[in-house]
Order: C-alpha cells, then sequence, then structure tokens
C-alpha cells in the first residue's frame, strides 16, 4: 500500500533499530478522546487511525488504525526515517456531520504545535523514541517528548514508512 513496507525489528531502550544498517526511528503517537471510551454511551466503536503524507491521507488504512484501550486513548508506533518531517492528522472513523454530510472526524494533534501550511501537524523525526500527542486529556500545546523508557511492542503494532 502507497509504497510503505512493514518492518519487524527488534527495538532498543531509546527507540532506536537494532539492525545497523536502518536508519529509521520508532516514533509513537497517542490520541485522546472522551467520546471514544466505552464510558462514553456507545461510540467507542470508532477506530481512530494515523493519517499523513506517510500513507497518501488514506483515512481508512488498517496499517495505521490506533490501538485502543477502551478509555479513550489511541496510540500507534510508527517507524520513520530519522532526520524526516511528516504531516500528519487523526481521524475518526464515523464522524460524519449528520446535517451535511461532511466527513468531521479530521482532527489535528492538540499537543504538536508544529504545523505545515495546511494546518497539518508535523512531526520532525530528530531522534529515536520521539512521542507525540499524550492521552492525559488537558489538551494542552506542548513540544514533542522523547520516549526514554523501554519500548515495548508487538510486530503487529509496528509501522514502517519507507
Amino acid at each position: 500500500m502507497c509504497g510503505q513496507t512493514i518492518s519487524y525489528v527488534e527495538v532498543g531502550a531509546n527507540g532506536e533499530s537494532s539492525d545497523p544498517g536502518n536508519d529509521k526511528c520508532l516514533t509513537t503517537f497517542k490520541y485522546y478522546n472522551a467520546y471514544t471510551s466505552t464510558g462514553s454511551g456507545g461510540a467507542a466503536d470508532f477506530n481512530v487511525h494515523l493519517v499523513g503524507t506517510f500513507n497518501d491521507w488514506e483515512k481508512n488504512d488498517s496499517n495505521y488504525t490506533m490501538q485502543s484501550d477502551g478509555k479513550g486513548c489511541h496510540t500507534i508506533q510508527v517507524e520513520f526515517p530519522k532526520d524526516s518531517s511528516n504531516s500528519y492528522k487523526f481521524h475518526i472513523e464515523g464522524w460524519e456531520n449528520q446535517e451535511t454530510g461532511q466527513d468531521d472526524g479530521w482532527m489535528s494533534d492538540p499537543y504538536n504545535t508544529n504545523y505545515d501550511n495546511d494546518g497539518n501537524s508535523v512531526a520532525t523525526i530528530t531522534q529515536c523514541g520521539m512521542q507525540y500527542g499524550s492521552c492525559d486529556g488537558s489538551g494542552n500545546s506542548g513540544t514533542p517528548e522523547i520516549n526514554t523508557g523501554t519500548v515495548t511492542n508487538s510486530n503487529a503494532d509496528l509501522q514502517s514508512v519507507s
């Protein structure tokens, strides 16, 4: 799909690849929305996707479906080339406006203050282990975090962008 390759590599404590020839870094994206939690009155069945330049803005790309914790937090880990910039948004499947039919599911990252000219969030991968977004629910703007703890992932959750 769109020239992407799913890669299964071991990842070190700071999100770096254990493959010495691999110049890609594991990046974590988090998105919080109270209306997608199991306690929200039935909205928990909405899927949230990470969408951007890396998948040609395909809003229902199953390779970029974020994992839900059932409490409104959605997470995905993606491998990006180091020193790359990637425009992105989150898309909530099924959030069409009932009156206009317009797709209202496109959300910029409220924690990322770096935007492109079209209003999309931009992830600039300067080092391995970066994290964009948050699940604290505050929506406060800020800068990306560096995940210095142990990165855990299942091979099924690791996406690689070539």
